[in-house]
């Protein structure tokens, strides 16, 4: 199981919502995690978009050393 949090709304297709402070059930099947195509190609690791970012390149200079 995966449990994630509204800071990654922007890469599910079904985000998570809340309601007076707790998560909503969501009314599909499954744990509600899929991600969409446009974030997997750009989170793929290597060869993603956001791998070849300075953030993402400082993340892996800061991994090698």
């Amino acid at each position: 199981m995966l449990e994630n949090i509204t800071t990654f709304n922007h890469v599910l297709t079904t985000p998570l919502q809340t309601r007076d402070g707790f998560f909503v059930t969501p009314a599909e099947s499954g744990y509600s995690v899929e991600f969409k195509g446009t974030a997997i190609a750009e989170y793929q690791y290597p060869t993603g978009a956001f791998w070849r970012s300075e953030q993402g390149l400082t993340i892996i200079d800061s991994r090698l050393h």
